[in-house]
């Protein structure tokens, strides 16, 4: 194991479930925010509550979660959205890879319910705790439940607010996708080789939608985008 941490310094305590739960001031304000940011859309998509909040219960992924709902309101074809939630979040894979030395020796009735509430935010702070040698993998669910609860208390509080919303362009509601995705790229960016993968995605996606499908545009943008950035850094080694 080439980390901080040995098999046997590595722990799923109590104490990590506290540390974990520390992390609530700083985890959950954006979840929350999302969280009522989707259920607004949600509702304008035309999904009911039952629906708004399965989908934040079971998918738990934003940038999916949004693009998804988009692509169901123009009835689009079952393997199109599956497409575009796997390219979206397919970093998952690589905070798996990330996580595995850790977790590999837990029984899988602690790490298969750790990983369902994996996120960006809550796999940065428990990686970051390992490899400096104070791995206690409890983290890992603990701040995973800090950003999955409000993310579906607000789904809900966003789809009540959402009732009353005659017209969401008088408040630029028909723009949430667009922003939510946007507001994604600062905080993504590593260097310049990130150009790369997110030109051809755009590219991707504007291709589809003069082609006439535009319902294809996340699921390619997204596919080819992924696929370009991950050869770019290849060639680059």
């Amino acid at each position: 194991m080439s980390s901080g941490a040995s098999p046997s310094s590595i722990t799923f305590s109590w104490q990590g479930v506290k540390d974990g739960l520390k992390l609530a001031p700083i985890l959950s304000t954006p979840a929350a925010v999302f969280g009522l940011a989707y259920g607004v859309y949600a509702r304008q998509s035309g999904l009911n509550l039952a629906e708004a909040l399965a989908m934040s219960l079971s998918v738990f992924a934003g940038a999916s979660q949004f693009a998804v709902t988009g692509l169901y309101t123009q009835s689009a074809p079952l393997l199109v959205m599956l497409v575009a939630a796997f390219a979206i979040n397919v970093r998952f894979f690589l905070q798996g890879a990330a996580l595995q030395p850790y977790i590999r020796h837990l029984p899988k009735s602690r790490i298969l319910p750790s990983l369902f509430l994996l996120a960006d935010g809550n796999w940065a702070y428990t990686l970051k705790a390992c490899k400096e040698g104070r791995c206690d993998v409890a983290m890992l669910p603990a701040a995973g439940l800090t950003i999955a609860i409000p993310w579906v208390i607000f789904t809900y509080l966003g789809h009540a607010v959402g009732a009353g919303i005659a017209d969401p362009r008088i408040f630029g509601l028909d723009f949430i996708l667009y922003a939510m995705f946007a507001s994604m790229l600062p905080r993504s960016w590593s260097g310049r080789l990130d150009l790369i993968g997110w030109g051809v995605a755009a590219l991707g996606a504007i291709a589809m939608m003069r082609a006439g499908y535009p319902e294809w545009g996340i699921a390619v943008g997204a596919l080819a985008g992924s696929l370009a950035g991950g050869m770019a850094r290849v060639r680059q080694y």
